[in-house]
């Protein structure tokens, strides 16, 4: 039953963006008929028997029963009509007319397109939080590129060849199109930069380039689930948790703050912690939720990206 209301929902989908299409562009030749002083008989939306609508002035408006788009009959519109000379025919109206008409429909279709992903762009679209952050690292893959190249968590990518990368779009942009190729990049520890070779590898099944290293996402708790440890504990929604502790190792940011929770198996964890600028320490012992021992919290990992009308037309 899913299937069938999942198939269903597609249909009904498809019909209305093919209509919505359609129908914008026929309203093109239509408006530009018009326009021009020339003759439109009927402005359909949908196809077949007219079911509804209204005539005004020499045009019938209606709606028909196929909902498949819609479409524009213009008075004398073809070679077989018999035309009467009448000045409101197509056929009457000098050739730089019946173009622009002919093209009205495409040129809409195009605006269209362009209105939408304008707005789009400026209303916001889902992104990585990450992508927009220094390109710091916060995970390294086992006998990764990275790896085998000395990288550390907390280092810095600050250039690639040569080339600034001051956030992790453009250094994964770099990267992803550099499969199995020597990178130079510029690397920024303790305060000192120094250039480091790497030679990348292939994503698996795609030919897009990797180094095995994945962003610093800070610990921000988004949510606290109800009756959690994360809850008795008190720790609360945009508190920052700088690092965890389990006797004498430490993981820093939410990856490998995450993967030391999972692998504690219930031992209570310091965590170190900070609201309001203030800094303070929790104790707190996960439990198993979901098959994965967790203490409770979210993290928002995606936001909405907005542009302004330039950039988001661009």
């Amino acid at each position: 039953m899913e299937l069938l209301s999942s198939i269903g929902f597609s249909i009904v989908a498809f019909l209305f963006v093919l209509g919505v299409m359609i129908f914008i562009h026929e309203f093109g030749h239509y408006a530009v008929a018009k326009l021009l002083g020339i003759r439109v008989e009927v402005f359909s939306l949908g196809f077949g028997r007219r079911l509804i609508g209204f005539k005004r002035n020499e045009t019938d408006y209606r709606l028909s029963l196929l909902p498949l788009g819609g479409y524009v009959k213009m008075a004398g519109e073809n070679y077989d009509d018999e035309l009467a000379g009448d000045p409101g025919e197509f056929m009457s109206h000098p050739k730089m007319h019946r173009f622009a008409v002919a093209v009205a429909g495409p040129i809409m279709n195009i605006a269209l397109a362009l209105i939408l992903v304008t707005a789009t762009f400026m209303l916001g679209i889902p992104a990585a939080k990450h992508l927009q952050q220094t390109a710091v690292i916060g995970s390294i893959a086992e006998g990764s590129p990275a790896q085998q190249a000395g990288l550390q968590i907390q280092d810095t990518i600050v250039a690639i060849d040569g080339r600034p990368t001051p956030t992790w779009r453009e250094a994964e942009l770099q990267i992803s199109i550099s499969p199995n190729q020597e990178l130079i990049l510029s690397i920024e520890r303790d305060g000192n930069v120094f250039d480091q070779s790497v030679m990348t590898s292939v994503t698996e099944g795609i030919e897009i380039g990797t180094i095995g290293a994945g962003p610093f996402i800070p610990y921000i708790v988004a949510e606290v689930g109800p009756e959690s440890p994360a809850s008795r504990a008190g720790l609360q929604a945009d508190d920052e948790i700088l690092q965890v502790t389990l006797g004498e190792n430490t993981s820093r940011g939410f990856n490998d703050s995450a993967a030391m929770i999972n692998s504690s198996e219930g031992l209570p964890l310091q965590f170190e912690v900070r609201r309001s600028g203030q800094v303070f320490e929790l104790i707190i012992a996960p439990e198993e939720m979901d098959g994965r021992w967790r203490i409770g919290t979210t993290v928002q990992v995606m936001e909405l990206e907005k542009y302004g009308f330039i950039a988001s037309l661009s």
